[in-house]
């Protein structure tokens, strides 16, 4: 191992000569890399369990109360067509929809 006298050297330096004695040793070299691994499964599985929690199935939307309502899709339609000059007017777009 490297001795230093850490009273003497800036931070940043301190912080290079601990890394050098983490890396020094082939087991602590193994030790790191599984720590490394085991944090990073960790934070998959948390992140897939809380994004499976609730499932796709729950009908509270109480939280999505805030966002714009969705355009039916027969609207969408209409927009698009009108967007594309497929039809002339707005009279002729509401007498064209499904609920007329």
């Amino acid at each position: 191992m490297i001795e230093y006298d850490c009273y003497f050297l800036d931070p940043f330096s301190r912080f290079v000569a601990l890394n050098y004695d983490i890396v020094a040793t082939k087991e602590m070299r193994t030790a790191l890399f599984f720590y490394v691994i085991a944090m990073h499964l960790l934070v998959f599985v948390t992140t897939y369990h809380w994004s499976h929690a609730g499932g796709c199935h729950v009908m509270d939307n109480d939280h999505l109360s805030h966002l714009p309502p969705v355009i039916p899709e027969h609207i969408q339609q209409e927009m698009r067509a009108k967007a594309a000059g497929m039809v002339p007017n707005a009279a002729e777009a509401v007498n064209a929809s499904p609920g007329g």
